[in-house]
């Protein structure tokens, strides 16, 4: 790469480690919006180019590097090199804290004792508004970094002092005889050295392993030093095909210089501990093989790896974020969810590196279902699902409650704090209820009623252990599951709804079958789900009229009915009735007060209305064959509850309870069928 007559394209080099991109991204945005030209990377990294050798030239090619400091940065390589490069470049370094933090060790005695600005200080938009000013009026720089001779340092040093000119003559006359001596013995050494590559040897090399954060790749550099210097000038200048050959059967075959040259380290399971090179020129000359340790590669894994694991762990347990969804929007009462936000779903590799279990259960104390994401194996009720087209890790939750409780456990067995999230939404529809196992090994069952007019759904959550499931309801005849991850689910006939019981057969991994017997006892399941659902929506039931009570026609079916145990009627809140088996009279005698009242209204509203003369032909006005509102009101209120009220009648009405006059107000409570009582409903006729 010819820096030196590179031309400077850029205002600002940004250097950062690599978990802090998004402050990077928003910094050179902001640059950029006042007319500063940015290089960053990845994005400035020219395709099919040298990562390192790009970097490397985008800070010669920049007039200030803007260094972001955080907790990260100590380990981040690449930043140590940029740093270094802008100050042999004579390149303005500006530091951006983002944290509380200090300049790590590695960079203390480049930086030396430097000012910062902190992004979270009161003045940071003054301060970066005058950096942004300092580095639109800054001159382009030299582009090569400037290098200070041996006879310039002495020339420095002595010639502070008048006295010390003619010592520093003698001396330079002495430096210049000895660099001409020096340098005719190193050309004759040269001369006589290695004439081709096939004499390089291992110690002619430096090796060293890097971690690009960007990529979470490594690499390995090989470096040219010694006597491996000592090839001829021409030599050096050649491009080499490097063959790398590591002992966990991978290889790289690349093409590049000599002094030095780097490569990506291909994917790997196992580490590899050796690697050998060969050296080819373009004609085909080759070194003998050259081995090297890669020990290092070990102990950066051990050292990139404690820092991610201790990065994931402190961010999930900030905020542990977990997003679930219907797994089926007809049955929106299984959720299937992911580690992650919306649509950022973890990855399962990157889970592996740092989670060990994940519990949940819907109480905080009690989290009893677990998956194991190293063995994927499971306990409780837990299924799961690795994603084949998007790579997360799925698992899936039957909605028995509103909230779940879940926390993790990490690799080093540590655990995160317990967090809660609310699964009901308004897009949820119907109900679903586990099966009694019929043995502690069986099958954790589910009963999901979706949309009105849907089928039943039968849900099953296995472990790994089985590779196929059924179901059967009459003899001999099977149904097989859907299958997703270890999560099974089956849409059930309407003959169901008359079986109480149902077999599961089970295919598992050793060739083995399993076979278990639930009594679904749906009837009362069902009877129960309505039970609950009316408690709910008591007042829909029924409503009253001037003379009676009914059930709501349509609201109010025969098996809604079937919940009401008892209605209790009154006048007063505090003296109710039972219609099934107490005395109405009491409500005759507590009614009195109201009639005598309301009679001697209606019969002063009559006295008041002027006396017209009755018609001498036709049929009589508002003659509907019923007696009139003062004429009932002349004899006690009659209350009357219908025979048979729990059998609804085959009309729009059906009455539980008449009266000869409406009683303003009346109270009316249910008894249910489970023993429990609804509130006192206040009735206005």
């Amino acid at each position: 790469m010819q820096t030196e007559t590179t031309e400077l394209t850029y205002d600002v080099f940004i250097s950062y480690a690599g978990p802090d991109q998004e402050s990077a991204n928003e910094l050179c945005e902001k640059f950029e919006n006042e007319g500063l030209r940015c290089w960053i990377a990845p994005r400035n990294v020219r395709a099919g180019q040298k990562y390192l050798e790009e970097i490397l030239d985008g800070v010669i090619r920049s007039k200030c590097l803007m260094l972001l400091l955080s907790e990260n940065t100590e380990h981040a390589e690449y930043v140590e090199n940029e740093v270094e490069r802008a100050k042999s470049y004579r390149r303005k370094i500006y530091t951006l804290r983002l944290e509380e933090v200090q300049i790590p060790k590695n960079l203390e005695l480049i930086l030396g004792a430097t000012q910062w600005i902190d992004s979270w200080a009161v003045d940071y938009p003054e301060r970066l508004k005058q950096i942004i000013a300092n580095v639109k009026q800054a001159e382009t720089p030299h582009i090569g970094p400037i290098k200070t001779n041996f006879s310039q340092k002495l020339f420095r040093k002595f010639s502070k002092n008048i006295l010390g000119i003619a010592t520093v003559a003698i001396l330079l006359f002495f430096v210049v005889m000895f660099y001409s001596m020096t340098s005719n013995n190193t050309h004759n050494q040269i001369s006589s050295q290695s004439k081709t590559i096939s004499e390089l040897v291992a110690k002619d090399f430096n090796i060293k392993i890097n971690h690009i954060e960007y990529a979470d790749k490594y690499q390995i550099q090989f470096t040219l030093h010694g006597t491996g210097l000592m090839l001829s000038k021409d030599l050096i200048g050649k491009q080499y095909y490097y063959n790398l050959a590591f002992d966990n059967d991978t290889n790289v075959r690349a093409l590049s210089g000599l002094l030095s040259a780097q490569f990506e380290i291909p994917d790997f399971k196992q580490v590899p501990e050796n690697v050998q090179l060969v050296l080819e020129d373009l004609a085909g000359e080759k070194t003998s093989p050259m081995n090297f340790s890669l020990r290092q590669l070990s102990e950066l894994i051990k050292t990139v790896e404690e820092k991610k694991f201790t990065k994931l762990t402190k961010d999930f347990n900030k905020n542990g974020k977990l997003f679930c969804s219907f797994i089926n929007p007809m049955y929106a009462k299984v959720k299937v969810c992911q580690l992650g936000p919306l649509g950022q779903g973890k990855k399962y590799p990157e889970l592996l590196s740092y989670i060990k279990f994940i519990s949940y259960g819907d109480q905080q104390s009690a989290l009893t279902n677990k998956v194991n994401l190293q063995t994927l194996t499971t306990q409780g009720i837990a299924g799961y699902k690795l994603n084949n087209l998007s790579g997360a890790f799925e698992f899936f939750i039957p909605m028995t409650q509103a909230k779940i409780y879940y926390q993790v456990e990490y690799i080093n067995g540590e655990k995160s704090p317990v967090f809660s999230l609310e699964l009901s939404s308004p897009d949820d529809s119907g109900t679903i209820y586990q099966i009694a196992l019929p043995s502690t090994d069986a099958i954790p069952l589910f009963l999901l009623d979706g949309l009105p007019g849907r089928p039943l759904m039968l849900v099953a959550a296995t472990n790994s252990d089985v590779t196929a499931l059924d179901w059967q309801i009459y003899s001999n005849i099977n149904n097989a599951f859907t299958v997703i991850g270890t999560w099974y689910h089956s849409l059930l006939a309407d003959g169901l709804n008359s079986q109480e019981t149902v077999k599961l057969i089970a295919k598992h991994k050793d060739g083995s079958t399993s076979q278990y017997q639930y009594s679904l006892k749906l009837k009362s399941k069902h009877k129960n789900q309505r039970l609950a659902k009316n408690k709910l929506r008591v007042r829909e039931l029924f409503y009253c009229d001037s003379r009676s009570c009914s059930f709501t026609w349509l609201r109010a079916t025969q098996d809604d009915i079937a919940t009401i145990d008892d209605i209790l009627v009154g006048v007063k809140s505090d003296q109710l009735v039972s219609i099934s088996n107490g005395d109405l009279e009491l409500l005759s005698v507590a009614a009195e007060n109201q009639r005598l009242t309301m009679l001697a209204n209606e019969e002063a509203k009559i006295a008041k209305q002027p006396k017209v003369t009755p018609l001498s032909f036709g049929t009589p006005v508002n003659n509907s064959g019923e007696p009139s509102l003062i004429t009932r009101l002349q004899s006690p209120v009659k209350f009357k509850a219908r025979e048979n009220w729990q059998v609804r009648e085959q009309t729009q009405t059906s009455r539980f309870i008449s009266y000869s006059v409406a009683i303003s107000p009346m109270f009316i409570q249910f008894k249910w069928q489970d023993g429990t009582y609804s509130k006192v409903m206040i009735v206005h006729n």
